[in-house]
């Protein structure tokens, strides 16, 4: 069996079913692009050579051979507080740091789903600070910080 027949098979018939996948990589990143209807590349494990095994699911129709690239590493949301300003309740200020650059965004409300965000701050940093204004004094907000794609849990504050 050679490193290109489980992918051989996958394609002949469409198959549906999970497709173990060796990689003719050490880059256990994205060892090819599989396209497919629902087609899901999972996580990838090494085999005893070191190889990435990748498994493959939905129906998958075509697969090109080169590796590709890593994409952008999704951050890790760390160190969250919210600090509501002491001379005016109308107003907070949200920080938290990323282990790689994002951008910056925070979720809030009354509650949860949360029903109000701050504008997109699309400038990549590692840092961030987010200002929400229009807020109504001696309120409860729940809130969550955002940054490339993944959010932080959820937090709370009270406005004064």
């Amino acid at each position: 069996m050679t490193l290109f027949d489980p992918l051989a098979a996958a394609l002949e018939g469409g198959v549906e079913s999970p497709v173990m996948v060796l990689a003719p990589t050490r880059d256990v990143v994205s060892p090819w692009i599989v396209y497919g209807e629902g087609c899901v590349l999972d996580a990838a494990t090494l085999d005893a050579e070191g190889l990435a095994m990748w498994q493959a699911s939905g129906k998958v129709t075509s697969v090109l051979g080169e590796p590709q690239p890593p994409g952008p590493q999704a951050p890790v949301i760390s160190g969250v507080t919210a600090t509501p300003d002491a001379a005016d309740g109308t107003l907070a200020t949200i920080t938290w740091t990323t282990d790689v650059a994002a951008d910056s965004q925070v979720h809030y409300g009354l509650g949860e789903p949360y029903d109000q965000s701050s504008a997109l701050d699309a400038a990549p940093v590692t840092d961030h600070s987010v200002a929400l204004t229009g807020l109504t004094a001696a309120t409860v907000y729940h809130f969550a910080a955002a940054s490339g794609g993944v959010s932080s849990a959820d937090g709370t504050f009270t406005t004064v």
